[in-house]
């Protein structure tokens, strides 16, 4: 699933594409806190496992993200990141 998202990153198909500027270093832990501050902004209370693969030098980013725990069911959100002279920019690809 990592490959198909990135593919169609590439290509141009996503949805709602918002770009923005991290403004701390380009690690594992800015990304997932980046993830999480764009999680809280639309739901209040959710619990979340993300899950990163690098293709290159863009990083996709899958979190499954559950909004309450009486339901067992959950939505995959996706982000790309990547590193560019500028700092590191970002991508909703939901």
């Amino acid at each position: 699933m990592f490959r198909l998202r990135y593919i169609l990153f590439l290509l141009g198909f996503r949805k709602k594409s918002t770009l923005l500027s991290v403004s701390e270093s380009f690690s594992k832990s800015t990304i997932t806190s980046d993830v999480v501050k764009k999680l809280n902004a639309k739901e209040a209370d959710f619990s979340y496992r993300i899950n990163q693969q690098k293709f290159g030098r863009i990083i996709i980013v899958c979190a499954r993200v559950r909004l309450s725990t009486e339901d067992k069911s959950s939505t995959k959100q996706w982000f790309a990141y990547k590193e560019t002279q500028a700092g590191v920019m970002s991508w909703e690809l939901t």
